[in-house]
């Protein structure tokens, strides 16, 4: 049912491991690797990596990060309306066969929560406020630290796409 050099490896339920040896048909640990990769990236494609963080709804683009880090930690991205799984890979960056990746991933999810424990911090202690639901930043430097957070995320990731021969985000 599953391949040695695949999905057996991890300790998969044996459904799920004939899902991706006869369906997806997943033949190597680089090929599972990738689909984890693509997955994350997908997670990444969204409004809360690109938009300007007073374009954001302060809610929304908490949910958005807690999202992506599912995504990263268990390789399962959810639709943030219906909360349906929407995407599925075997595991998050744990689970990467390639200790360059895992490490580069690991520091990105590191980085996701520094983002996300400075945004939560700044709406309680008031440097971020909502404004008719969207973050109006009162502290600049708050707003700089955040954005360089989320623009280093982005590097951190597009350039373990590349080195993956993925497109980047």
């Amino acid at each position: 049912m599953g391949r040695e050099d695949g999905p057996a490896q991890r300790g998969l339920p044996r459904v799920q491991l004939w899902y991706y040896d006869q369906v997806i048909q997943l033949r190597g640990p680089l090929e599972q690797d990738r689909l984890i990769l693509q997955t994350i990236a997908s997670a990444f494609d969204r409004p809360a990596f690109t938009d300007p963080l007073d374009s954001e709804h302060v809610d929304d683009f908490i949910q958005a990060l807690r999202d992506t880090q599912l995504a990263l930690r268990t390789g399962e991205l959810v639709d943030r309306q219906s909360r349906h799984v929407i995407r599925k890979a075997l595991g998050g960056w744990r689970l990467l066969e390639s200790t360059d990746w895992k490490s580069a991933l690991e520091e990105l999810n590191q980085e996701l929560q520094d983002l996300r424990t400075k945004l939560v911090q700044g709406v309680k202690d008031g440097r971020l406020r909502k404004r008719s639901g969207y973050m109006d930043v009162i502290d600049r430097a708050l707003g700089t630290d955040l954005e360089a957070r989320r623009r280093k995320c982005v590097r951190l990731l597009n350039a373990t796409l590349i080195n993956a021969g993925i497109p980047t985000v």
